[in-house]
């Protein structure tokens, strides 16, 4: 009897818990296993590495900012008008047994980048950002 009360306040409490913190538990967990555009790293780069940077996750949404990398892109751009290197490449696959991400394949912005493999991308010292701009130094 006393190893049932135990248990069964083992399994209250847990329960109390996951209702605590569903929100925090369906991003970190639910979102992490069903969800691989939360695990996978979003990287993209111009083919000679001149601009390479990754998508940041919002810590308290959960979200990632796309728009992010298309101004940086674009400043990036800007600031440098006469390098042949005006192509960004996204370098993560879009694997067709995701299912759950085939809408997402069809109509973000990120999966209309062309792809390129990482390991043909030359490994640059320097990476814009930080300091996009020269002068920005």
């Amino acid at each position: 009897m006393k190893h049932l009360n135990i248990t069964a306040a083992f399994l209250l409490l847990m329960a109390w818990l996951a209702l605590c913190s569903y929100s925090y538990m369906y991003r970190r967990i639910v979102v992490t296993l069903f969800a691989p555009e939360n695990t996978v790293s979003f990287r993209y780069t111009t083919r000679r590495a001149e601009f390479n940077m990754r998508e940041e996750v919002s810590w308290k949404t959960g979200e990632r900012k796309y728009a992010t990398i298309e101004a940086h892109f674009n400043r990036y751009r800007q600031c440098h008008p006469t390098t042949a290197d005006t192509v960004l490449y996204r370098t993560f696959r879009k694997d067709a047994w995701q299912f759950w991400n085939w809408f997402a394949f069809f109509t973000h912005p990120r999966y209309k980048l062309p792809y390129i493999d990482p390991a043909t991308v030359p490994q640059s010292p320097r990476t814009i950002p930080p300091g996009i701009c020269p002068e920005e130094g």
